[in-house]
């Protein structure tokens, strides 16, 4: 069975991790990138228009063009990766920037193909600070080409099923079991946090700073977001640290994201905001904790720095439910089922 994965370029290497964990399951894949940023010599005319007070003036033309050459570098990439070459699975991740003409061609060209999407963040709208947003109009006209959908948050399924009449199902994120690992190291962190300021987090953090809180990924107090941790160190943080906070973005309603897999999935302790999906991934009290306010967090916080045994003893339930349960390799396994009732 060949696989082509389609996913994005990031400093988290979800898309190698997916291809990974096809290999692992038994597949011949491989993958590619999709554009989802300008090019840098358009960053560069950008950055030159903003030099001259013109950017502002010009922006809705610029952005829709900037928009549109990124869907036609993506159009002629695609297509011509699948160009006299037999796939029987695409599986592409989140595919925002892939026009919905670009999977409709490869359905015309390749009939036996099978398409399968997965949205690891909302599927149709990017949510920014300060309640900001923007619609994906591409990836709603998309849907109707895909055989199969699979969404990172259980709210999405209902509401999607009803307005398109297609086959949705519920995959959540997971993590990779190479990278975030047991450590025996020293816990020199009581409390931290690795990842970008949203003034969400930024509130709630805010209380923890008594506890001797510890930052990374960011420059806090400017409210910039800073250099990310790279993977190996990210973990190694995790195994340092009694309390690993965690906190999901505006796009989570009920799922969790990939922090909620990775610290059990490094044998440790996660304090995390409750999200409703939770329930059925984990054991709350038992594998996870959770918080629902500002005070029952600063309590939860108190109360385990206090009784640092009910950390370990969390932490290793977390572990072995993560390891069993909560890799890629367990998610695309699940996928591999769906293909399969179809061949």
């Amino acid at each position: 069975m060949k696989v082509l994965v389609i996913g994005f370029k990031w400093n988290y290497p979800i898309t190698e991790f997916v291809c990974n964990a096809f290999n692992y399951n038994g597949a011949e894949a491989n993958y590619i990138y999709y554009q989802n940023q300008p090019s840098e010599r358009t960053k560069y005319y950008i950055r030159k228009l903003e030099q001259f007070h013109l950017y502002n003036f010009l922006k809705n033309k610029i952005d829709k063009k900037v928009e549109n050459d990124i869907f036609k570098n993506n159009h002629f990439s695609i297509l011509n990766e699948i160009k006299n070459k037999k796939y029987d699975l695409i599986f592409i991740l989140k595919g925002e920037y892939i026009h919905s003409e670009t999977i409709k061609e490869i359905k015309e060209k390749n009939k036996d193909v099978k398409i399968f999407v997965w949205y690891m963040d909302d599927p149709f709208i990017c949510w920014f600070d300060n309640n900001q947003y923007k619609f994906f109009e591409e990836s709603i006209k998309s849907t109707k080409y895909f055989d199969k959908i699979f969404v990172f948050d259980e709210y999405f399924v209902e509401g999607i099923k009803q307005r398109l009449n297609k086959e949705i199902y519920y995959l959540p994120l997971a993590f990779d079991d190479t990278i975030f690992q047991k450590n025996k190291t020293e816990k020199i962190f009581n409390i931290s946090f690795i990842g970008c300021q949203t003034n969400e987090r930024y509130e709630h953090l805010k209380e923890l700073e008594a506890f001797g809180l510890t930052l990374f990924g960011g420059d806090w107090q400017e409210y910039k977001l800073g250099d990310v941790i790279p993977l190996e160190k990210t973990n190694t943080i995790y195994n340092q640290s009694l309390i690993n906070f965690n906190f999901h973005h505006y796009q989570t309603v009920f799922g969790a994201n990939t922090r909620t897999f990775e610290v059990p999935g490094s044998g440790n302790f996660l304090l995390t905001d409750y999200r409703k999906s939770m329930e059925q991934l984990f054991e709350i009290g038992k594998e996870i904790e959770c918080f629902k306010s500002k005070e029952e967090l600063k309590e939860k916080v108190k109360y385990y720095l206090e009784n640092k045994n009910k950390i370990f003893e969390i932490s290793e339930a977390g572990y072995k439910r993560a390891i069993k349960e909560h890799t890629y390799k367990h998610r695309i396994k699940y996928v591999f089922g769906f293909f399969l009732k179809n061949i």
